[in-house]
């Protein structure tokens, strides 16, 4: 009856905790559009291409990293499982079950991780301390309220580094999970090879290591299959990103994206963007999930659970710190490193309360000034939370905006538009169109004639902008702050 009791307590309280976190996530979610980033809004119009049966093709051009003679063409970026994920969430709850998918799965791993802290330390302060610094993420709660992946990858960091800091090696498990990692986002395949040999030293059989590598590549097949036949090569990665001299090179067609072309920059320019590259891998990776605060507990959770995931889970940071520092140092600047540090949150959630335990045994600290800690901690993740979503909701609100405004006044019917943000435009409009940048004037023009688009959207924000040149077949019907619109003549009365 006594153990029947306190499994029904245990129950209560984790069904409590869910329902916390689903309704706390739930009422934030009205401070911010669910679409509000380009990622929110991929994952959404993606979802919404399977949901047509037209599988995954992507309705614009978004990148120049590959040649397209058409501004329909297969996906050859972005990782499936996210798409797929949101997709399911839709045909069950439909649109709006896909931000409601990151709420719940969400919710889950913040219990989990409260669950972990409190078997780990037999306390329930600690655990939800540990929980709290789950739910009150600071920037990335932000993401979380938009259709974007980062809650998918942290659950799959938590099982990841659960399972190998466990006694036993479950390879086959871990083979799995690395494989939806590397379906999740493109350098989760590093992590699959990373998790792979982890194993391989854990129980030091070459046959599993074999086998781990026949499941991980039985999961993949699928994918792999599919881009061979699509793409005429297995896998997405393109090895131009890795030559970048700037971002905008993913935008600029037929930009020179060579290593001779690359090191033409210089030894001192390349050593600059290195270094600036390792400064915001670790800005990003460490400084900024622990909000300032969390380290002292991080420092002293480590050292409990170094044999327990975690020195797994301090050479993988320490490598996605210099592959993001060094290997794709522009990416890294424009969110790359920021989705990647998403698959440590749960484990570093995890540090906060172990190691909070460590420092209370440590110090002999009282129950009241533990909890005076705890509540100033907490308190100053609530506050970093809401001035990050808030920051942040203004920064998406300033950079949509005009072209909301715009849309809300123009009929763009099914006009192919060249434009610097096809994928907000497809959002709004439904209209498919190609990227152009504005480094050079009549780049615009030419898209347009290339692609058979009769409209161009010049943005006056975009990177090394010119304005577009004067052209007999092209007039201006509307502008404002930021934006202007052109129309091809011979089309303006033809929709």
């Amino acid at each position: 009856m006594i153990n029947l009791k306190k499994s029904t307590h245990r129950y209560l309280i984790v069904l409590c905790l869910f329902f916390i976190s689903t309704v706390f996530l739930s009422l934030s979610s009205r401070l911010v559009h669910p679409q509000a980033t380009i990622d929110g809004a991929y994952y959404h119009i993606m979802a919404g291409q399977l949901e047509k049966g037209a599988g995954f093709t992507e309705p614009f051009i978004w990148h120049f990293l590959s040649d397209y003679n058409n501004l329909e063409h297969p996906m050859d970026y972005w990782m499936p499982l996210g798409i797929v994920f949101f997709f399911l969430a839709r045909l069950c709850a439909g649109v709006a079950g896909e931000i409601w998918l990151n709420f719940v799965v969400w919710s889950i791993l913040s219990v989990l991780v409260f669950i972990e802290v409190k078997k780990i330390t037999n306390s329930f302060l600690n655990a939800a301390f540990a929980y709290c610094t789950m739910l009150f993420c600071g920037r990335y709660l932000f993401y979380l309220l938009t259709t974007d992946n980062m809650a998918f990858y942290a659950l799959f960091g938590f099982f990841l580094f659960k399972q190998l800091g466990s006694k036993k090696s479950r390879w086959y498990f871990t083979a799995v999970i690395s494989a939806l990692v590397a379906l999740t986002r493109i350098e989760g395949f590093l992590i699959a090879l990373f998790c792979g040999l982890c194993e391989f030293y854990r129980c030091r059989r070459i046959t599993a290591f074999a086998g781990y590598l026949i499941i991980l590549s039985i999961a993949l097949s699928p994918w792999m299959i599919r881009n061979y036949q699509t793409l005429g090569h297995p896998w997405p990665s393109n090895s131009k990103a890795l030559f970048l001299r700037q971002y905008d090179d993913m935008f600029r067609r037929n930009a020179t994206l060579t290593l001779d072309n690359y090191l033409s920059l210089g030894s001192k320019k390349i050593l600059e963007q290195k270094a600036r590259g390792i400064g915001l891998s670790i800005l990003n990776l460490v400084i900024a999930p622990g909000m300032f605060v969390m380290y002292p507990f991080w420092l002293a959770g480590l050292l409990k659970l170094w044999k327990q995931g975690g020195k797994f889970f301090f050479l993988l940071l320490v490598f996605f710190v210099i592959f993001c520092g060094l290997v794709i140092p522009i990416q890294s600047d424009k969110g790359s490193a920021l989705h990647i540090s998403a698959f440590f949150l749960p484990f570093y959630a995890i540090l906060n309360g172990v190691g909070f335990s460590m420092l209370k045994e440590h110090y002999q600290m009282r129950r009241s000034r533990y909890l005076l800690i705890s509540s100033i901690v907490v308190l100053w993740l609530m506050f970093a939370s809401h001035y990050s979503v808030n920051r942040l909701v203004n920064e998406y609100a300033a950079d949509n905006g005009p072209y909301e405004s715009l849309f809300a006044e123009i009929s763009f019917d099914e006009r192919r538009i060249v434009s610097s943000a096809p994928v907000k435009v497809y959002l709004e409009t439904c209209a498919q169109g190609v990227i152009s940048s504005s480094y050079n004037e009549s780049e615009p023009l030419k898209l347009a004639d290339a692609f058979a688009c009769d409209v161009i959207i010049t943005d006056r924000r975009a990177s090394g902008y010119k304005p577009l040149p004067k052209a007999s077949g092209w007039q201006e019907i509307a502008s404002n702050t930021y934006l202007n619109v052109f129309f091809r003549r011979s089309t303006m009365h033809n929709k």
